[in-house]
C-alpha cells in the first residue's frame, strides 16, 4: 500500500517496509494540503491486532464530518498478485469493508492487485519494456477475474479491480518500473466527487515515466471502462472537473 501511495504521488509520504513485518502497523494519516490519505495496516498473523485494526477501519469508513458527509470518498484495497492464499484479505473485504461502507459500494470501493510483474515469479514479464509478455496476459486476466468473481459472489457487489505494479523505491527516492498506474489513477478519479478530482491530480507524480507503461483495463465497477490512453483521460477528467 505504501509503495502505491508513493508511486501515485511521487514522494515518500508513506514509509515502505523492507523487512518481514509490514511498515504500517496502525492507521496513518497523511495530509497533502487539502487532500487526506489514510494508510491502513493489512491483516497479519496477530488476531488481536487484526481485530483492533478492523474496528479502526470500520470507524473510519463510517466517520462523517460536521455536515454529515462521509470523510472517506474512496477506499482502495491493495492485494499482492504473488500471494496465492488471499483468505484473510477476502475476509477483510467481505466481512469488514463492504458492510461498513453500506450503500454505493461499487462507486466507492476499488481493489488493486499490485506486483503483477511478480504474478508468476517474474516469468513472462518483459523487464526491458516493463510490460507483460503475451504469455502472461492470460494469467493477469485470470487473476483479475478470480478476484472480481469472488467478491461479487460473496457480497453481490460489482467492484472495480485493477492490476498494476507500483514499482520499486530506489535510493533516489523515486518509484521505478511502475506499470498500469494510469489505469489505477483513472479509476480513483472516476470514483471521486467531481469537485475533488482536481485536488487529487494536483498532487499526482510529475515523473512522466511512472505513467508511460499502461496496457490494462478495469474488471467490474459501476459502469466499467477500458482505458487505452488512461492518463490522457485523467487530464480530460481534470479539464471537466469544477476547479472549486
Amino acid at each position: 500500500k505504501s509503495s502505491t501511495i508513493n508511486a501515485l504521488f511521487g514522494t515518500a509520504v508513506a514509509k515502505v517496509g523492507t523487512g518481514f513485518d509490514p511498515e504500517t502497523q496502525k492507521i496513518t494519516e497523511y495530509h497533502l494540503e487539502n487532500l487526506t490519505l489514510w494508510d491502513c495496516p493489512g491483516p497479519g498473523d496477530n488476531p488481536q491486532r487484526d481485530e483492533s485494526n478492523e474496528k479502526q477501519i470500520v470507524d473510519l469508513l463510517q466517520k462523517t464530518d460536521e455536515d454529515g458527509s462521509l470523510v472517506v470518498d474512496v477506499a482502495l484495497v491493495v492485494l499482492d498478485a504473488g500471494q496465492r492464499d488471499m483468505t484473510v484479505a477476502y475476509h477483510l473485504i467481505e466481512k469488514v469493508i463492504v458492510p461498513a461502507m453500506g450503500c454505493d459500494v461499487e462507486n466507492r470501493l476499488l481493489v488493486g492487485i499490485n506486483k503483477v510483474d511478480m504474478l508468476r515469479g517474474g516469468r513472462g514479464w518483459d523487464a526491458e519494456n516493463n510490460v507483460p509478455q503475451d504469455s502472461l496476459f492470460p494469467f493477469v486476466d485470470a487473476k483479475e477475474d478470480s478476484v472480481h468473481a469472488r467478491i461479487q459472489e460473496a457480497t453481490g457487489e460489482d467492484v472495480c479491480v485493477v492490476s498494476y505494479s507500483a514499482g520499486s523505491s530506489e535510493d533516489d527516492g523515486k518509484q521505478h518500473s511502475a506499470y498500469n498506474l494510469s489505469t489505477l489513477l483513472y479509476a480513483l478519479l472516476r470514483m471521486l466527487p467531481e469537485e475533488k478530482r482536481a485536488a487529487l491530480l494536483s498532487y499526482a507524480n510529475t515523473d512522466e515515466q511512472v505513467w508511460e507503461s499502461n496496457e490494462g483495463e478495469c474488471r467490474g465497477g459501476a459502469d466499467g471502462f477500458n482505458p487505452l490512453r488512461a492518463f490522457g483521460r485523467t487530464l480530460l477528467a481534470l479539464a471537466e472537473s469544477p476547479l472549486t
